[in-house]
């Protein structure tokens, strides 16, 4: 019976369980539950609705119980970073996780300062500081929940609690908080303290692959497992995720989904001053490694786009969207995809597009094609300065880069990125997250070696692409 795993992947638009089968040395991935998730205004912030993340999870599990029984063996979560859950002393929650979205933390970056300097929190932490990391959100979080609290999970640590019963913190998601001591996904008490932070909450982390337990009894009888699959810490962060679905060893990666995240590998964290004003920061990888990399917006803005145009009256997939930016004209300059205006939804969107060409001084794109069209410069522009910082920060220029992730599927964005990158591009799994959390269950239940992961995750990049 070939080993079967369960990965649960969730992102910032769509939340998935997928089955991920071991057979012939490579992994065959199949959805089995797709659900929807959005964060809404309640109690004055953009909030997520875990109890609906709840439930498409547990439905999803289910699935994989009826239609896989006994070869199911483990179970792990990724999901965005940054956001986390409070709880009380008996584990309930105290309030519903604000999104990363959400506008409390304006101003947050000034209150820090008057803590800590910017450079030596970038050498301690390694970590850009932008205004919706973990550390901002609890520097403006609402006092009375915090004196409250005994424990902090980050999103996908909370979803792996209820499944197990064991509360633990992975090393990955941690590092993306700016609360880590850099390259070593460890919890920097000083740091905490010196923000005023209580250091109660902060539980120590667990490495990647760590096997937490077999799942809750209960959930075992209502969700139909005929026995318990051990519950694993994946790579929590869903880049981090990813990048352990890389099908080969060395060069860029891009992980292009709703954020965009380019970056290299290296043995150590890179705490340079030129690294510092390229805005990079240093995470951890499953592995230990260093992921030296930058946030770029990403597909959000195509995204928010598309639903402008839907709103509109306008309806299309992104196949079709992409096929009338490949017709489009050439916008007149690559739309600024980092402008801090792009960052929040609203049905103003496209207005906010058409605004920024205006005040550039700039033709306005014509059609919808012409705004994806845009919009798909824009991001392969921000690509290849990421790529020259990369190749200045370290010293080397990478030979190819290895696009992760649902970018792969975009060939038009593809091919503006080989233009602004100027090195081949490969594409590596379109499920890249949920290929690497279930790569790094099946080391952890002993299915696969460390050794073999690479050469696993190539094969099985290759069967989806020959698949389709």
């Amino acid at each position: 019976m070939n080993p079967v795993v369960l990965a649960i992947d969730l992102g910032a638009e769509s939340g998935r369980v997928i089955a991920a089968e071991l057979a012939d040395g490579a992994v065959r991935l199949s959805t089995l539950h797709r659900f929807t998730n959005a964060a809404r205004q309640h109690r004055g912030h953009l909030r997520w609705d875990v109890e609906a993340l709840w439930a498409g999870i547990c439905t999803g599990l289910a699935l994989g119980a009826e239609r896989h029984g006994a070869a199911v063996r483990s179970i792990a979560v990724d999901t965005w970073g940054v956001d986390y859950v409070l709880l009380d002393a008996g584990g309930e929650p105290l309030a519903e996780p604000v999104c990363y979205r959400d506008l409390r933390t304006h101003g947050a970056p000034e209150r820090a300062r008057a803590l800590i300097d910017d450079a030596q929190w970038w050498q301690r932490s390694g970590i850009r500081s932008m205004p919706f990391n973990t550390a901002y959100q609890l520097l403006v979080e609402d006092a009375g929940v915090l004196a409250r609290a005994e424990h902090l999970l980050t999103m996908p640590d909370y979803l792996a609690w209820r499944l197990s019963g064991v509360m633990a913190n992975e090393w990955t998601n941690a590092s993306t908080t700016q609360l880590c001591a850099a390259g070593t996904g460890n919890w920097d008490h000083g740091l905490l303290t010196q923000l005023g932070l209580p250091t109660r909450l902060f539980a120590p982390t667990q490495r990647s692959g760590t096997v937490l337990g077999g799942l809750c009894a209960e959930l075992v009888t209502t969700l139909g497992f005929a026995a318990p699959p051990q519950v694993v810490l994946a790579p929590a962060h869903d880049t981090a995720a990813a990048v352990a679905a890389m099908p080969c060893g060395d060069g860029a990666f891009l992980s292009c989904g709703t954020w965009s995240l380019m970056g290299v590998l290296c043995s150590q964290p890179v705490l340079s001053e030129s690294a510092r004003r390229a805005e990079l920061s240093n995470e951890l990888a499953h592995d230990g490694r260093t992921r030296l990399l930058k946030n770029i917006m990403g597909l959000w803005v195509l995204q928010q786009a598309r639903r402008g145009f839907a709103a509109a009256g306008r309806e299309y997939d992104y196949a079709e969207l992409t096929e009338l930016a490949a017709a489009a004209d050439e916008p007149a300059a690559p739309l600024a995809v980092d402008d801090e205006r792009f960052f929040t939804p609203g049905e103003d969107y496209l207005e906010r597009i058409v605004g920024w060409y205006r005040e550039q001084g700039l033709r306005v794109p014509n059609s919808d094609g012409a705004i994806a069209r845009a919009i798909l410069r824009g991001l392969a522009a921000a690509y290849g300065r990421c790529f020259d910082d990369l190749a200045a920060v370290t010293g080397c220029r990478p030979l190819q880069l290895v696009v992760l992730g649902g970018g792969v599927r975009n060939g038009l964005l593809r091919q503006f990125t080989e233009e602004a990158c100027g090195c081949p591009v490969l594409a590596g799994s379109a499920e890249a997250t949920a290929l690497g959390n279930a790569l790094v269950q099946l080391v952890a239940i002993g299915a696969l070696d460390d050794a073999q992961l690479t050469q696993v995750a190539a094969a099985s990049s290759l069967a989806e692409l020959q698949l389709g």
